[in-house]
Parts: C-alpha cells; sequence; structure tokens
C-alpha cells in the first residue's frame, strides 16, 4: 500500500511540476526553428499572381495572389483536391533552379502545397504545425534537385497565400 501512495504522490509532483512549466512562446512548437520565417512573414515582399515565374530565388515572405480552384491550369494535378471546388481557390509559382539541399517550404493558410521538379511531384519529407502560431499555419520540407520549382497551393476559401521556401537548417 505504501508503494502505491508513494507512486500516486511521485505521478502528481511530475504533473503539478509540468502546469507550472512556462508555455512555449507561439511559433516556437515546430519540430524545427522557425526563427527566419517568422522574421519574413513579419515584412513579406511583393505580391504575385498565381502563374508567375520569378526571376529570382525568394529571399523572405512572398504573397501569391489566387484564383478560383476551377480556373487555375495547374502544372499537374494537385495532390489534394479541395472539399468544396466551387469555392476554392488555388494557384502556383514557378522558381528558378536552387542549389540541391533539404527545403522548408511555410505558408501562412490552411491550405495544401505540392512541389513540382522535372514534370513530378516532390513527396515530402516531414511536416510540422504550431495552433498558437499567428504568423504562418505549417512548414514543409522537401528533398529538391538542381532545376526550376514549381509550388502549388490549393484549398478552401482564401484570396492569397504567403509563403517562404527556405534552406532547412
Amino acid at each position: 500500500m505504501k508503494l502505491t501512495l508513494a507512486a500516486a504522490l511521485l505521478a502528481f509532483s511530475g504533473l503539478a511540476a509540468a502546469a507550472d512549466a512556462p508555455a512555449k512562446p507561439p511559433c516556437e512548437n515546430f519540430a524545427w526553428p522557425m526563427a527566419r520565417e517568422v522574421a519574413a512573414f513579419a515584412a513579406p515582399g511583393a505580391a504575385v499572381t498565381s502563374g508567375t515565374t520569378l526571376e529570382t530565388w525568394p529571399n523572405g515572405a512572398t504573397p501569391v495572389t489566387l484564383a478560383p480552384f476551377p480556373a487555375v491550369t495547374f502544372p499537374l494535378t494537385p495532390e489534394r483536391a479541395p472539399k468544396e471546388p466551387g469555392s476554392a481557390k488555388g494557384g502556383f509559382v514557378v522558381l528558378p533552379a536552387p542549389e540541391p539541399g533539404l527545403y522548408q517550404v511555410t505558408i501562412d493558410g490552411k491550405m495544401w502545397v505540392d512541389v513540382v521538379q522535372d514534370g513530378a511531384a516532390v513527396k515530402s519529407d516531414s511536416h510540422s504545425s504550431d495552433a498558437s502560431c499567428p504568423a504562418f499555419h505549417k512548414s514543409v520540407r522537401f528533398a529538391l534537385g538542381a532545376s526550376p520549382v514549381t509550388l502549388q497551393f490549393s484549398g478552401d476559401g482564401a484570396e492569397a497565400i504567403t509563403f517562404t521556401i527556405l534552406l532547412a537548417e
């Protein structure tokens, strides 16, 4: 009986310590560091429209104006179709070839992001999100080669989405 009581007290003291621990600040609950993204989303660049081919690799947050989903001619059919295509939005941007490596695409909306290289979808390596982060919704990692990259965005509602694409730390 004493062992059971001791175990209960130990468990309770552990719960109390966890309850007293300070909560992490917003945007710090991602699986990887997001300080660069927080800074980039605080001062996004000029907006581009869906279908834009960027001349240079973006070095900050880039807003993209989206179009009604049925009107977008995606380079590759999005992996996940919107729940309500009639009210959904979508778009894409084409980026110049990066240095090969692991990149993280971070977006501020609850949309699906596909990465296309050489006419094929690039499978994501990993993803992370933090519901407490007011700046952006999720970050997805992709291993990219040295050829142009198309980022495709699709989902319900938003008129625009802002993204960053940065080499993973």
